[in-house]
């Protein structure tokens, strides 16, 4: 785990959030806690996949804009009129 031991999680969130994180973190350590240690990389990889599903809408909005010199040209407008 990232962190030593559950107070270090526990100190590290009241520092980002406040006393709702700390709570929260808790409850999160305990339920961690109950789990096989083989079970450990799921919850890393879930964890892993909530922060990509959040940065993924910034990441395609910049996509975007980086794309639109290709796409909005007068040669893409005829490729795509017939659709």
């Amino acid at each position: 785990m990232p962190f030593d031991d559950e107070s270090e999680c526990s100190l590290y969130l009241l520092g980002r959030k406040g006393g709702l994180a700390m709570i929260a973190a808790e409850k999160l350590m305990n339920e961690i806690k109950a789990l096989p240690e083989n079970e450990y990389t799921e919850v890393v990889k879930f964890v892993n996949f909530l922060k990509l599903k959040h940065s993924i809408p910034e990441t395609m909005l910049l996509t975007e804009v980086s794309l639109a010199k290709y796409w909005d040209t007068p040669e893409e407008d005829e490729a795509w009129a017939d659709l």
